[in-house]
Parts: structure tokens; sequence; C-alpha cells
């Protein structure tokens, strides 16, 4: 039951979150706001674990996207194609069937054409430049991540850097920015140079200077097993605030999460895996 009730808690924080306050956030704050990210693992939304559930998935990209649509902005959704060459071309399990999906969902009708020729206020795509179009004010791109056989970070660097270029050539009043959701863009090294040691330097320092604006982490202990048992939780709800570490506490047939401490954000990056270990090892002994 503690996934689903993480599941509600995720989307309804989401519809708090407001992806405008960190594109509209000065620049000490938010210093690219085309390069955004947010990341939610619970057990429904990591495509590792059975228990992957691609509604809700999408059910936070609607909760994201609606709010924006409604304050006057295009929103283009985007889900990236088919990676690699000949037989090993191919796109992960858990996107493969999402564009469709998505297309079909409910969007109260934002996704419709006001005029013929052009695109309704909500849009979709896949990753490249050729996706970025002038009245694109907010572009979120679903688990964007690389495939054995073929590398993404080419097309999604091509597409950011097209975005910040049509940037500079128009002045626009409206705040407009590239977030991604769940990004796993770790190296796969494969066969023909793909995604080898040339260039890796490279790929890790665009991976990283993405900025996290919200986040949601369960915890395991590293002696614990397949997704039990949850040892806490890490949480920042959004660019202004820290980030904060949840205990899990058991008790009466139930389960809260305690907050027992908040971490400074370092150069805009979460705190790493041996400040949290350290944390809750110290709390054990208390």
């Amino acid at each position: 039951m503690y996934h689903m009730l993480l599941g509600f808690e995720l989307i309804s924080t989401i519809q708090q979150l407001e992806l405008s306050l960190s594109l509209s956030a000065p620049p000490d704050i938010v210093p690219n706001k085309y390069r955004l990210q947010l990341k939610a693992n619970i057990p429904e939304m990591n495509p590792a674990f059975d228990t992957y559930r691609i509604g809700t998935v999408l059910e936070m990209v609607r909760a994201m996207v609606l709010p924006l649509v409604y304050e006057g902005k295009k929103v283009r959704i985007c889900v990236q194609q088919s990676l690699g060459e000949g037989v090993l071309s191919g796109m992960p399990l858990a996107l493969s069937s999402m564009l469709p999906v998505l297309v079909r969902m409910d969007w109260q009708g934002k996704q419709l054409p006001i005029k013929e020729g052009e695109e309704g206020e909500i849009r979709f795509g896949r990753v490249g430049p050729e996706y970025v179009k002038d009245d694109d004010d907010v572009i979120i791109i679903i688990a964007p991540q690389n495939v054995v056989g073929g590398s993404l970070m080419s097309s999604l660097e091509a597409m950011i850097k097209k975005a910040e270029e049509r940037e500079r050539e128009g002045e626009r009043e409206r705040e407009r920015g590239i977030c991604l959701i769940n990004p796993l863009l770790e190296d796969k090294p494969s066969s023909n140079n793909v995604m080898q040691v040339r260039g890796r330097k490279e790929r890790r320092e665009f991976a990283d200077s993405f900025q996290e604006i919200y986040c949601m982490r369960l915890l395991y202990p590293s002696t614990g097993g397949y997704m039990y048992p949850i040892r806490g939780l890490l949480a920042r709800k959004d660019v202004y605030n820290p980030y904060v570490a949840y205990s899990q506490e058991l008790g009466g047939g139930s389960e809260k999460y305690e907050a027992i401490a908040a971490f400074p954000v370092k150069e805009r990056k979460a705190p790493d895996i041996s400040e949290i270990s350290n944390l809750f090892t110290s709390n054990k002994r208390k």
C-alpha cells in the first residue's frame, strides 16, 4: 500500500510545484532554465521494477502540464525516438508505447489546434532540434535515456542548444524552458565505438549540467533486498528549498515519515550517497 500512497502524494505535490516557479526564478537560483530536471523515484515510476506503471508517469506529466497551459503557456511533451542502427536499433520497453498513450489522453481539448495549420496549446514530439518551434514556451521530455547500441546525447544536446539560440534571437516576455523527467543519461558502452571512453567526460558534464528542481527518492539500506525494506525518503519540493531526509517509522500497523535532516544545496546538486548513509548510520545509534 505504501507505494500507492506515495504515488498519490507525488502527483499532489507535482500539482503544487508549478514549473513556472522555476522558470521565473532569478539567475542566482536557476542559472539556465533550459537545463532543468525532475526526479521521482518511487516503484511505479522506476522502469527497473516490475511495479512500473505508465499511467502514474503520465498522470504526473498531466498534473504538471495543465496548470502551465492555463497560465497561457504552450507546452510540448516529448518522448524519445528509436535509437541505434540495424538490428541494434530500439527503444526502452518503458517508453515504447508511451507516445500513443500520451496522445490519446484527456487533455481537456488543449491539444486541439486553435487555427487550421497550427498546433494546439499542448503539442507532442520526439527528441531533436527539429521539434523545437518558435512558439514553444515549455518543453518536457519524459525519461530520456541511452540504450545499448544508441546514444541520445547528441540529439538532446542539439535540441537544448536550438532552444537557447531561439531565446537569444528574439526577446519574449514569456518564460521558456526545458525540463527532463527522470532522465537516465549514463553511458551504456556498446560496439562500434558507441559511448566508449572517447567523449565520456563531455557527456557526463552535459548530464550534470541539469539542475534538479524537484526530488522524491525512496531510500533503501545497502543490505536490503529488492525494493524492500524502505529506510526513508529524500525530497526537495522546489528550487527555493533544501533537500530533506525522512526516516520511515513503523508502529501501530501504520507507517510515517519523519524529517531528520536538511541538506543545504551545494552547487545546485543533491547530497551524495555517503552523506545520506552517514546520516542514517548516526541516527540509528541514537
